[in-house]
């Protein structure tokens, strides 16, 4: 907490965060804990006392509010990624036919419990926080990313709408969520759900589409006491969207009403601009490569990675995390080793 307050803390605090229940060392049922909220629960928990965090980040499956809108998947064993079997939206005019959510009635009623019992269990030692995606992004997972660029295009009104209703679906659950006991929110904005959209979307097409929905739902959850804006670009070293890299220059997400930003600092815009631009506004998070050398390189290389990482930041108003989330191909080690360099920096 003090180095979201833009503090020196005592010690560098790392969060880490990966699909947990697909870690191949925990041994547990990736798709059981993706559907019920006490193996969401005790997977996290077990992850948490594990490696030692200071931030637990929860990430559930995030396609259970699609669920409610009809949307089938398939888990395949030892997969992280889950293949969606059949969209709830496949045309234009099916748009119009999702309705507002009551989490509780639907399958993010796992989330709020799980999140009860992460608060009953070490809400009072740990904070932990909820990963919530943007509009846009539920969307593209809703439809495919192709019928949503469509309307955009087109500038439709039905997406419009159906992006007002996804909007107060997510503040609905991002509020029981908090109420639940969880110190915050993680939300992730980006244009798209399958594919980087980035590059195949103007400026005002990205206000107007992702960005004016994403503040209605940050300014809904401001009570929270940690809000961390999370600018996913995709999940390649060499996916650097100019139009992304060009507002982050610009000082654009000082607007967004949170205390942190996260992005893949090692993909683009690196940590020691971010700390001149940003470091005044926001707690920076990041400074590790999920993509290399977490699941890639050696303990010795993470550590490396993290002091690196330390120098460029500077010790405080910073925290120690991946740029996006981790492959579950990271070896145990590396997690370890992560957390020890992080602990160590005073």
């Amino acid at each position: 907490m003090e180095a979201i307050a833009r503090k020196k803390p005592e010690s560098i605090p790392i969060a880490l965060w990966t699909h947990v229940g697909a870690l191949p060392f925990l041994g547990v049922d990736y798709e059981k804990s993706c559907k019920n909220g006490e193996a969401l629960a005790e997977v996290n928990l077990i992850f948490q006392k594990k490696f030692g965090l200071d931030l637990l980040k929860v990430t559930p499956y995030f396609r259970n509010i699609c669920i409610g809108w009809g949307c089938k998947y398939k888990w395949t064993p030892g997969n992280e990624w889950v293949a969606t079997v059949e969209y709830s939206v496949k045309k234009e005019e099916d748009w119009e036919t999702l309705k507002i959510l009551d989490p509780p009635k639907t399958t993010l009623a796992e989330d709020i419990k799980a999140a009860k019992i992460i608060a009953r269990e070490i809400g009072d030692r740990i904070p932990f926080i909820w990963t919530i995606p943007g509009a846009l992004f539920i969307a593209g997972a809703l439809a495919g990313d192709d019928l949503v660029l469509a309307g955009i295009r087109s500038n439709s009104d039905r997406l419009k709408k159906a992006l007002d209703t996804i909007t107060e679906t997510e503040i609905k659950l991002g509020q029981m969520i908090l109420e639940a006991g969880a110190n915050g929110v993680f939300y992730t904005t980006r244009p798209g759900a399958q594919r980087d959209l980035w590059n195949h979307l103007t400026r005002a097409q990205v206000e107007e589409f992702s960005f004016k929905y994403d503040m209605r739902i940050l300014e809904s959850l401001r009570g929270a006491d940690i809000r961390i804006l999370h600018v996913c670009a995709g999940h390649k070293r060499e996916d650097k969207p100019k139009l992304l890299v060009d507002m982050m220059k610009e000082e654009y997400f000082t607007r967004f009403p949170v205390n942190a930003i996260n992005w893949w600092d090692r993909s683009y815009f690196d940590l020691s601009t971010a700390k001149r631009v940003y470091g005044n506004k926001f707690c920076l998070l990041g400074g590790l490569d999920q993509e290399n050398t977490l699941p890639l390189g050696k303990p010795s290389d993470v550590q490396t990675e993290v002091r690196t990482a330390v120098d460029a930041a500077g010790p405080d108003g910073f925290i120690v995390g991946p740029g996006c989330t981790i492959r579950t191909s990271t070896p145990e080690a590396n997690f370890h080793a992560a957390v020890n360099a992080a602990h160590g920096i005073r």
